[in-house]
């Protein structure tokens, strides 16, 4: 018999809710809670905060189509697949090909992207407020640069759009 854990498994609900594209508000109702619920919201699931009940396990697959079972199935700790290249025909960004950290699942199941930091993972809030709890030092922010220009998606349409326009010139159009 296939190994079932004792509570829904948080990377588990991610993945499925991820799955369908279901976010919001309208989801926790639709599985029997609210947002900000205290006693636990979808959030407070995926995040390993708090353990939904069978019948919200049960509303949650008949809502995302997965099997109830699926979400006890345990997922072992560690990133959920190899390393990923992404490759483009043309530079992107200065290079054709780009690594993409894999997504990864920490010891209390909760997924996390591939770019989280490793080790800010485990802190769950009792940790966090006795982080914040110690006696805090004055001191001004550091003063980071603002970025100029096009960042992220616009940056690679830029890139493309210049890339387009110095072909046509080469072509003579």
């Amino acid at each position: 018999m296939a190994e079932r854990a004792a509570a829904a498994v948080p990377a588990r609900i991610t993945m499925a809710l991820d799955l369908r594209e279901m976010y919001g508000p309208e989801v926790d109702l639709a599985v029997g809670t609210f947002e900000g619920n205290l006693a636990g919201d979808v959030d407070g699931w995926e995040a390993g905060l708090a353990v939904p009940s069978e019948e919200q396990v049960s509303l949650l697959a008949a809502l995302t189509r997965f099997p109830a079972a699926w979400f006890y199935k345990p997922i072992p700790p560690g990133p959920l697949t190899g390393p990923v290249w992404i490759c483009y025909r043309r530079k992107v960004n200065g290079a054709r090909c780009h690594y993409v950290q894999p997504d990864w699942v920490d010891e209390r199941g909760v997924l996390h992207r591939g770019d989280e930091d490793p080790r800010s993972a485990g802190a769950t809030p009792a940790v966090q407020g006795a982080l914040f709890a110690q006696p805090a030092r004055v001191e001004a922010p550091p003063r980071t640069p603002t970025p100029t220009g096009p960042t992220g998606r616009e940056a690679a349409r830029a890139a493309a759009a210049a890339a387009a326009r110095a072909a046509a010139g080469r072509r003579g159009w």
